[in-house]
């Protein structure tokens, strides 16, 4: 494929996406809501491991 071919793929793919979204709204909210919950049950896992393992762990190096 040549560089003119994939700049036409690249700007035709912001288009059949906006289209997909149309022709299919729940299917899109189920999607943006399943990454939404992902990000935030990650987010929330990765402050858990934080605040229990890694800043008690960095206390006891800084006072030994």
């Amino acid at each position: 494929m040549s560089g003119n071919g994939f700049l036409s793929v690249l700007r035709q793919d912001p288009s059949f996406a906006t289209s997909m979204i149309a022709k299919r709204p729940g299917f899109s909210a189920a999607i943006v809501l399943t990454v939404a919950i992902g990000i935030g049950a990650n987010t929330a896992l990765f402050s858990v491991i934080r605040a229990v393992l890694l800043c008690p762990l960095a206390t006891r190096i800084r006072s030994s």
